[in-house]
């Protein structure tokens, strides 16, 4: 980066209001709608959950919410992706 001041960001805000009010879908929602794979295989394209990744999330978002949640997958699975889902 170059020093000195940065220049004002250009993007809109997003429009989070046509979402679902809360929970699992609000979070599948967004990151189907504003996420993209950011490299490697179908970079650039739209972030799909798969099924199982969407009962996942559900789980975890949904009303009880768990204090933990643990998820365990063999390594390529899709871990880091579903853990960057519930970041955003």
């Amino acid at each position: 980066m170059k020093a000195g001041p940065k220049s004002q960001p250009t993007a809109g805000a997003l429009a989070l209001s046509d979402l679902p009010e809360r929970g699992g879908e609000r979070v599948i929602a967004f990151n189907e709608r504003y996420c993209r794979i950011p490299r490697g295989v179908g970079a650039r394209q739209r972030f799909i959950l798969r099924e199982w990744q969407k009962d996942i999330l559900r789980q975890l978002v949904d009303d009880p919410r768990p204090r933990t949640g643990a998820v365990s997958l063999p390594r390529g699975q899709g871990k880091t992706t579903l853990a960057a889902a519930v970041a955003l």
